[in-house]
């Protein structure tokens, strides 16, 4: 890690994005901040609020903003329950508040049912406590105001409880539907509020996903931003530490599976198709040639590097097809290819027939001549290598279909 990581986790202050291409190892970063910071009693969150869920936000407060207090009051809730010695160390305000984000955030019973698991006198106590003059405030002050005093008081609420300060941590995926990059840079719109001191946010996110949303100049400077730019020879000891862990020591770099030239070119390709040297596609590389070195354990020579290419586009970069996406395109691997429309009909067509073959006269009687041209078109596209296809296949007479695609 850069040594302004370890500067920024002790700034009470400072919003943190790591950024970097695909593979470089931002969430292996963003665990060892998590790490360093449990470590160091900060109360961290780590949130996924672009996964599959039911969950509906009870207000429009940013949907990111609520799926945080929502979180953070079940936490707390847990906390309390099992350690209810701390709840005699609050004030009455921070109970109030506790009360009032139980209630605020989830069903209208869960504080009820909280009470129901503590001693006969505490939950009595709890029970009395009000939050009316917490409600008629909340009730008079403007969306910012709003979020800035429930953090402030969610900062003292945990300070009090024996945290240093809140962290939330986002490992953003690189595959975003439209509605979570909305969310996304509404968040990050919405840091003025939130910037309060104690309560920070760390978020892994692919560069190309921080620029095309601009959240930095969405942040008006108070975020910071850490570029992972891995070298090729950081790669490669990453990769070997891999390697030793699964041969328990019998294999310890790369170069005893492949020769410096092999390297070379598998750096090439992984280069042309990650941006740069990314460890985690060297990983899978290390995967690959343990699997292909021969018995006498000779390194493999440039001549594997054709098939050495094929077996990891289909192992490791399989289509990502979503018909429902705004933009007519296909994700191979880390990278978004745009289609046009024709191709991008063509593709569906394709994996709408879940790898059964496409006929020339089962696609609203197209000629078999404009097939053969869609196909190569398809294929100049999405396809890595124009001799050895691995998307987009056929034989003779028995039409053409996909493989490797989710």
């Amino acid at each position: 890690m850069p040594g302004s990581a370890d500067i920024l986790l002790e700034d009470p202050f400072h919003w943190t994005i790591l950024s970097g291409g695909p593979s470089c190892g931002k969430s292996v970063a963003l665990s060892y901040m998590l790490r360093n910071s449990a470590h160091n009693g900060t109360f961290v969150l780590k949130l996924d609020p672009f996964g599959p869920s039911d969950w509906k936000a009870p207000e429009p407060l940013g949907d990111i903003f609520t799926q945080i207090m929502t979180r953070v009051s079940q936490v707390l809730r847990d906390e309390y329950w099992e350690h209810p010695e701390k709840l005699s160390d609050l004030s009455v305000t921070h109970k109030e508040f506790f009360r009032w984000l139980v209630e605020k955030y989830n069903r209208p019973r869960d504080y009820k049912r909280w009470l129901d698991g503590l001693e006969k006198d505490l939950a009595i106590a709890m029970e009395n406590v009000s939050t009316a003059e917490l409600e008629a405030e909340a009730a008079g002050l403007k969306q910012a105001a709003g979020m800035r005093t429930q953090i402030v008081d969610l900062v003292n609420l945990c300070r009090r409880s024996g945290f240093s300060d809140v962290l939330v941590v986002l490992d953003v995926p690189a595959h975003l539907k439209a509605e979570h990059l909305d969310m996304l840079k509404e968040f990050y719109t919405w840091l003025e509020p939130m910037h309060q001191a104690g309560f920070r946010c760390i978020a892994a996110i692919r560069e190309s996903i921080i620029d095309e949303c601009r959240l930095v100049e969405r942040a008006h400077g108070r975020v910071s931003t850490i570029t992972l730019q891995p070298t090729i020879e950081q790669a490669l000891e990453v990769a070997g530490r891999h390697l030793q862990a699964a041969t328990h020591g019998q294999v310890c770099a790369l170069n005893t599976l492949a020769s410096t030239v092999l390297i070379d070119h598998l750096d090439q390709m992984v280069t042309a198709e990650f941006g740069q040297s990314a460890p985690g596609a060297w990983v899978q590389l290390a995967q690959l040639l343990l699997e292909n070195t021969g018995e006498a354990g000779e390194p493999l020579e440039q001549a594997d590097f054709r098939n050495l290419r094929l077996r990891f586009y289909q192992k490791f970069m399989a289509l990502n097809i979503t018909p429902d996406s705004p933009r007519a395109g296909v994700w191979r691997g880390p990278n978004f290819i745009p289609l046009d429309p024709g191709l991008y009909d063509f593709l569906l067509e394709l994996h709408r027939r879940k790898g059964n073959p496409l006929y020339a006269d089962q696609r609203n009687n197209l000629r078999k001549e404009n097939l053969h041209t869609l196909a190569s078109r398809l294929r100049a596209v999405i396809e890595p290598d124009e001799k050895l296809w691995i998307y987009v296949l056929n034989r003779r007479n028995e039409g053409y279909w996909l493989e490797n695609y989710l």
